[in-house]
């Protein structure tokens, strides 16, 4: 059961990564208008909660059983990625929106 719980609070880590990043992306687009490097930045942070968190997992699993690390390793791994995934998409929809709302304007 503590096991459980303490994937669940990296994965929640992960994810609340995730939102840092993105609304750190999202005001550096609003002030700057770069958003190759706002998106990098983003992805470079989610990545680093993401690697925290493995971390944190091996310190954790390491000593109970190797097949746990693994598989929470996966786990975290999986999740980590497909946060960034959805971070990258997101962001270039609304790179995407900011770009069509400057055409309705003119």
């Amino acid at each position: 059961m503590v096991t459980l719980m303490v994937v669940v609070g990296l994965n929640l880590f992960i994810l609340a990564g995730g939102i840092i990043s993105y609304i750190a992306a999202k005001q550096g687009m609003k002030k700057d208008k770069k958003i190759l490097e706002n998106v990098l930045l983003a992805l470079c942070f989610n990545g680093l909660f993401g690697i925290m968190s493995a971390v944190w997992w091996f310190d954790y699993a390491g000593p109970i059983n190797e097949f746990l690390l693994f598989g929470g390793l996966l786990l975290i791994a999986g999740a980590t990625f497909v946060c960034l995934i959805i971070l990258t998409l997101t962001l270039l929809v609304k790179k995407m929106t900011f770009i069509a709302g400057k055409d309705n304007l003119i």
